[in-house]
């Protein structure tokens, strides 16, 4: 049965690196054959730019619901090695741990609201492949990015362990390190639907020590579409 599953999967499924100087082997043939591949990547990215728009969610925020919208920008240098132009906007609203909160403790709790997020980042995708079916071929990219970003956002920190004051916030910027990871499947040579995660990295106060910042992690997941041209 498991000798079965295996044949049914390297059938229906086979993965090529998006550098085309790999050199494969057959261990599995015999010893005195030789086997020629040559592999035809369809979807070029060298000397292509692109546009991408998505539906974000916020991961990060216990008494929010974080939802927005991001775009992206960029070229491809190289097949490779691109640049990117990163924009999101969020908005919150408040969730039943919120509202748990306020109606047990009578207080509200420590807050930060994220509210945009603009960056740039340097694309690195490694990853070319394809999904075989019985009658149709997927072809997808498993790509990296990094960069920094400017992040705006907003907290009550001067106010959440004074329990007469709600609903007010003070505005927050910084300066983030931003990294993601984005999948890509291709419907034609220019549209493709997209799956990221992308994470903010900043440092920042809190309640507990309002004079010693701590690092703070920013997670966002996007799933969206792209043409590239």
């Amino acid at each position: 049965m498991r000798g079965l599953l295996l044949i049914i999967a390297l059938v229906m499924t086979s993965v090529a690196s998006a550098s085309e100087k790999d050199l494969y082997n057959f261990l599995w043939l015999d010893p005195d054959k030789s086997v020629y591949v040559l592999q035809k990547k369809i979807h070029k990215k060298k000397g292509r730019n692109f546009f991408q728009f998505g539906y974000t969610k916020g991961l990060s925020s216990d008494f929010q619901d974080t939802n927005g919208y991001n775009m992206n920008v960029g070229r491809y240098l190289t097949e490779e090695l691109g640049i990117e132009l990163h924009f999101a906007q969020y908005l919150n609203e408040n969730n039943n741990a919120y509202e748990s909160i306020i109606r047990v403790n009578n207080t509200e709790p420590f807050i930060r609201k994220m509210q945009q997020n603009i960056g740039i980042m340097g694309i690195w995708s490694p990853f070319y492949g394809k999904i075989n079916t019985f009658n149709r071929i997927y072809y997808f990219d498993v790509s990296f990015g990094a960069g920094i970003s400017y992040l705006t956002a907003e907290s009550n920190l001067k106010y959440s362990d004074n329990t007469s004051i709600t609903g007010k916030f003070d505005k927050e910027t910084y300066t983030a390190l931003m990294f993601k990871t984005d999948l890509k499947l291709y419907v034609n040579k220019d549209f493709y639907f997209q799956a990221q995660l992308i994470n903010q990295s900043f440092w920042a106060n809190e309640p507990q020590n309002r004079n010693t910042k701590k690092l703070k992690f920013n997670f966002d997941t996007m799933f969206g579409v792209g043409y590239s041209f």
